[in-house]
Formats: C-alpha cells, structure tokens, sequence
C-alpha cells in the first residue's frame, strides 16, 4: 500500500457542487442514502452540443481522471496498475452507506481496481470487491501506512502490527493471484539479466527512482512492493 498524497480538489467538481447545494443539502437533511447521492452525481457529461449555456457540468468520468492522475495510475490499495476503463471505480475510503455526508468529499475519494470481478470462475475479491463497508485500519493517505507491511521477494505481503494484518485481511491483499503479480513486477527489477540479484549500489540508484512518475505520470506497478524487497533483500535493511 503505497502512500496518497491527495491533491487540491478540482475547481470544476467544487463548482458543481456549489450550484447543485441547495439539493445535496436537502439529501442530507432527509438522511437520504449515500448510494442515491452518488447516483445523483453524473456517469458522463452531456455532449457539447446538448449543454445548457451558464450550466456547470461535471461527472464521475472527470472525476476519475482526476483520480488516476494524482495516484500515478496505480490502485489505491493493491497498487496494481490501473487504467480510465471500465476496471477502475471510484473508491470511498469511508463508506457511503454508512458515511453519507462523505460521499461526494474529495478527500474521501480515490481510484481502485474493480477487485478481481471481472475474473474467470473461480475467483477470489479484493481491494474495494473485499472491503465493502468496512472501515480499514490502515489508510493509503496515512504517510506512514506503508510501514506496517513488507514484502517477501515471491510477492507475498506480511504484517508488521495488528493493523497492518486486519488492513491485509479486510482487502484479501494475501491472494495467489496478487502474490503472482507482484512478483513479476518485482523479478524485473531486482534481477539482472543473469538472473542474480542487483548490487547495492543498482539497488540504491532504482530507490531514489522507483516513487518517481514516467512521462505519462505513471507509477510503476506494485512500485511499494519492489521497494520493500530492495531494501530488504537486496540492502538487508530488515528494521526500515
């Protein structure tokens, strides 16, 4: 689970906000769902043509956008590469239905993979598929969250607290299919062409770049998980 450093708040999603208050504050004032508030939010935007001049128009296919851009195009939580498709959902950290009020908070807003649902039978859920309305321990906008887990160089991810295991747990981060991924990932960055580990000093170069976007502002997959196994296996900094 990597860190999110969330950023400001889109102007043209406040504004929407603000021409649509006086209808969003009575949502809250019927205690109406916080499923329904977000369905009240637009999937799309009219196309140019059939907007209403002084309008505000905005919609979850910006929103996402937004998301996928701030987070480097990685998952909020297991940190698999994500893309604007159908695939990837907008996340509420805090649940709507038992958190309305935050449903359409920026703050409370991030970009998921759709958890293994579109996987062939048999399949196991996770990231946002698992947690459902549960609350997590552990939060990727924590700047210390990362620091409850590590990595084993086969991609399995361990606990270093309490949290850190019920955080695995809730999001079924512990999956074969996850572990299989991430190990990929980590595979083509801690060996060389031989097949033998980097040296220290390659492991140290690929440190102060691996949290570093490309050009197309991407992060690297499971760019959390390769980092650990540097510094772990390749550095032996056990304690970090």
């Amino acid at each position: 689970m990597k860190h999110i450093q969330k950023e400001q708040e889109p102007i043209e999603f406040v504004n929407w906000k603000n021409q649509e208050k006086e209808k969003l504050d009575e949502f809250i004032s019927r205690d109406v769902k916080g499923s329904d508030i977000w369905e009240y939010f637009p999937s799309s935007c009219p196309s140019i043509n059939e907007q209403e001049e002084y309008f505000i128009y905005y919609s979850k296919h910006e929103l996402k956008e937004v998301l996928l851009n701030e987070q480097g195009f990685i998952c909020c939580y297991c940190n698999q590469s994500i893309k604007h498709n159908d695939n990837t959902i907008i996340e509420h950290l805090k649940d709507k239905s038992s958190n309305p009020t935050l449903t359409l908070e920026y703050s409370n807003l991030l970009a998921s993979c759709n958890g293994g649902q579109k996987d062939p039978k048999p399949k196991e859920s996770y990231c946002d598929a698992k947690k459902n309305n549960k609350d997590l321990p552990l939060s990727p906008l924590d700047k210390l969250s990362e620091l409850h887990f590590y990595f084993s160089i086969n991609g399995k991810i361990s606990f270093k607290c309490e949290k850190g295991e019920q955080t695995i747990k809730i999001l079924n981060l512990d999956i074969a299919k996850l572990n299989r991924l991430r190990k990929s990932a980590i595979d083509g960055f801690v060996y060389d062409e031989n097949l033998n580990l980097i040296t220290e000093n390659e492991a140290k170069q690929l440190l102060d770049k691996i949290y570093q976007k490309d050009k197309s502002n991407q992060f690297i997959e499971f760019c959390s998980a390769i980092k650990s196994v540097i510094k772990r296996e390749v550095l032996n900094q056990k304690d970090e």
